[in-house]
């Protein structure tokens, strides 16, 4: 009993169970979020959304600024040092760097989304959508540089208040917005809110919590006048490095939706797109351990602490496989059951794909881990080339798989409009789109494992190389 409690007191457990507890809200929150959406507005409508959503993810492929994980992983050094000077020029490098890409990212956006979405989906409609959604680019970038800043010196209470709250948001907005016209469209303006509302919350409790704790963040006044003074020069090796890594993660599983969408219609997206929610929803569960692990690795690794750090991260990652195979596996389980109660019998062909993404959660579960090892290590190359390597192996695995399943482009059409009297065709059309969402969740478990097994290698051989140098 006594263990129990001294564990239960460290604060990396404490953090954890703080962020833990905020995660289980928010995933309930967008479990109805989730559910009351994808009912109202259908498989076509929502794969619409989907197809939008990750346009414009693919149009973030042009921020080199590596802000997220350079506040990350440098304002996590920096706060472990006591460096407050540090601290500023790191948070007012990841506002000016993140916000100037943001905006970019928004000016291409609407400079060739809709020729892009008419090209590739053959529905202008889809870029318009994209529009509205990088709209708020640019206010999200900075409600995600404040938050950084809390999670670094580990105010995990209010992060993970401000993360609920702003949960409660998005749900209001996005159920609001189908209820008053259930069209995809209703979607994105209520992403473009949500994003406004967000930015107030931030700004509220950064201002108030700022000089709480044991290390004072930056006043606001501070960073605005550093952000136009701050040079990039000692940060942007160190960001572009790790955008280049975190763009190729990003834009992974929005290609694949892509190529689901091409070949096999909105229809299709709409299956994966369910699917691939559904994996976001339940990975939020262990989300929480990484969000931790994203400050105590580099602090450790600040203080030059490697066998600790090797010891304690084994350990965190034998809990966590443990976890994800027993949650993914739950998911993967329960899916033929829940898919058509909570979503509708109209979900019901999208299980497939729910239960092919059970192994993708695994992985990513376990594999996201790493992340904070090799940013901190510095092993950037090494990173992307793992990333690069699994992408040059799966898209085009991708394109096979999703191209023979969709038996060729002729169904890339709106299988919703066909009328009663083509009904066999409905139901076959309805079945290969099941295919083709299965097919691509196939692809993407393929091109995780081959991205987090290469990573694992040269990141836990580094790791172990150091802690055998700090031994001796």
């Amino acid at each position: 009993m006594d263990r129990l409690r001294r564990f239960s007191q460290r604060k990396f457990v404490r953090d954890t169970l703080i962020l833990q507890t905020g995660k289980i809200s928010i995933t309930f929150l967008s479990l109805i979020s989730t559910i009351l959406v994808t009912r109202l507005l259908g498989p076509q409508q929502y794969g619409l959304y989907a197809l939008a959503d990750n346009l414009f993810v693919l149009f973030t492929i042009i921020d080199i600024s590596g802000a997220a994980a350079s506040t990350n992983t440098r304002m996590s050094r920096a706060i472990g040092a006591g460096n407050e000077e540090e601290s500023t020029n790191v948070l007012a490098y990841g506002l000016q760097s993140s916000v100037f890409m943001r905006s970019c990212i928004l000016l291409l956006v609407l400079l060739i989304g809709p020729a892009f979405a008419s090209a590739t989906q053959g529905d202008a409609s889809i870029g318009m959508m994209a529009i509205v959604i990088a709209l708020g680019g640019p206010m999200d970038a900075i409600y995600s540089q404040l938050l950084l800043a809390l999670q670094a010196r580990r105010s995990m209470m209010a992060a993970s208040v401000v993360q609920t709250v702003n949960q409660v948001v998005l749900t209001c907005l996005m159920i609001s917005a189908v209820l008053i016209a259930p069209q995809a469209e209703s979607l994105a303006i209520a992403r473009l809110l949500y994003s406004l509302i967000t930015l107030v919350v931030i700004l509220i409790v950064y201002i108030r919590l700022r000089a709480k704790g044991s290390f004072a963040l930056p006043r606001l006044s501070v960073l605005v006048g550093r952000v136009f003074t701050q040079s990039p020069r000692p940060f942007w090796r160190f960001g572009l490095a790790n955008a280049i890594d975190k763009n190729i993660s990003n834009i992974s599983a929005p290609l694949i939706m892509q190529i689901v969408g091409a070949f096999g219609g909105s229809m299709a997206a709409g299956y994966l797109g369910l699917a691939m929610r559904g994996v976001q929803q339940v990975t939020v569960l262990g989300a929480a351990v990484l969000e931790n692990l994203n400050a105590a690795i580099p602090q450790a690794i600040g203080r030059g602490d490697y066998q600790n750090l090797r010891r304690n991260f084994a350990r965190v990652q034998g809990a966590t496989a443990v976890y994800n195979v027993a949650l993914f596996g739950a998911m993967a389980l329960t899916s033929p059951l829940l898919v058509p109660v909570l979503f509708g019998t109209a979900w019901r062909p999208a299980i497939p794909a729910v239960v092919m993404l059970a192994i993708y959660g695994m992985i990513t579960g376990i594999g996201g881990n790493f992340a904070p090892l090799y940013r901190a290590f510095g092993q950037m190359k090494l990173a992307i080339g793992a990333k690069i390597a699994a992408l040059a192996i799966a898209l085009p695995t991708a394109a096979l798989l999703v191209s023979m399943t969709a038996e060729g482009v002729s169904l890339n059409i709106s299988l919703w409009s066909s009328s009663i009297h083509n009904a066999p065709y409905l139901a076959a059309g309805i079945s290969a789109s099941s295919a083709v969402a299965a097919a691509g969740a196939l692809s993407l478990n393929i091109l995780y494992a081959i991205s987090v097994g290469l990573t694992a290698i040269f990141t836990i051989r580094e790791l172990n190389k150091r802690a055998s140098i700090d031994r001796l």
